[in-house]
């Protein structure tokens, strides 16, 4: 016992510095848990909600890709959070005019209700004719068509 008096004794500062650590760790985690409770929760947060209700399907991204299939060497389509991806490769005799329109009539195949919910992007890109091509397409959830950047 009195070994032990004498350890505490002779170690007491780094007794009292240990404890007070582990006090301010406690109250550190506390502190965290009461201005971030929810940060255990989805990476999206509630952008998400109702996403259920609208929910796009493989045979909704196939349909999708149907507009293209003819005049495309390739066709991605990817979905991300509230946002739709189409990235078009198209044929060679595909103008930017043609490749809008196959556009508008992709986004056709959408309901009101997905249109309203999710963001569409489109890429649209043709190997040989670099003049006019790459063109994006976006079509905000708010929207009602598609906003194209600048004719090159």
């Amino acid at each position: 016992m009195k070994d032990i008096l004498r350890f505490l004794k002779k170690h007491s500062r780094i007794i009292v510095g240990l404890i007070i650590i582990v006090f301010l760790v406690i109250i550190g985690v506390m502190a965290k848990n009461f201005f971030f409770p929810d940060d255990a929760e989805a990476y999206y947060g509630t952008r998400l909600e109702g996403i259920e209700k609208v929910k796009i399907t493989d045979k909704k991204i196939e349909e999708l890709k149907e507009n293209f299939k003819e005049s495309s060497k390739s066709i991605t389509v990817r979905l991300q959070g509230r946002i739709i991806y189409i990235d078009v490769k198209v044929n060679d005799d595909v103008s930017v005019d043609g490749a809008r329109e196959m556009s508008n009539k992709t986004l056709e195949k959408l309901s009101d209700d997905e249109k309203s919910y999710y963001d569409v992007q489109f890429i649209i890109s043709n190997d040989n004719d670099k003049d006019h091509f790459p063109i994006i397409g976006y079509k905000h959830h708010t929207k009602s068509g598609i906003s194209w950047t600048k004719n090159r």
